[in-house]
């Protein structure tokens, strides 16, 4: 039984993990397309700003959806729940919530903090819960 709880520890964090990349990618390419279309384009400056401000989102990310993330994957474990649209959106609202709670920077616009939990949602899907149902499925 031990090795089951830690089993499912390690597939939570790989799962979260991979999933606070994906939305850190998100808002990097969010942020990416605004500056290639100001008028004075990508700079090195500019990209660099971006690495960094990458970095602060994925801290922040990494920081601040881990509890409610858990309480997701626990609520949904315990119903078994493995629809993929249920995490898609579910990481869409533990980013809006977040946002709304703390917000990294004044007048921030919470789409594209939405738009990176959907697809947060959808790779700890991608990576935990399907690979969940794999291994049920090969015993």
């Amino acid at each position: 039984m031990n090795s089951m709880n830690e089993h499912s520890l390690a597939t939570f964090f790989k799962g979260f993990f991979a999933a606070s990349l994906a939305a850190t990618a998100t808002l990097f390419a969010v942020d990416f397309v605004r500056q290639a279309v100001h008028s004075e384009g990508i700079t090195p400056a500019s990209l660099a700003t971006g690495v960094l401000v990458a970095f602060v989102h994925l801290v922040f990310i990494l920081g601040f959806s881990v509890l409610p993330a858990a309480l997701v994957v626990y609520t949904t474990t315990i119903l078994q729940v493995r629809f993929a649209g249920v995490f898609v959106l579910c990481g869409a609202g533990i980013s809006w919530l977040v946002l709304r709670v703390i917000p990294p920077w004044p007048d921030t616009a919470s789409w594209p903090f939405v738009v990176a939990g959907l697809a947060a949602g959808g790779t700890y899907w991608f990576v935990s819960v399907r690979q969940r149902q794999g291994e049920q499925s090969t015993v």
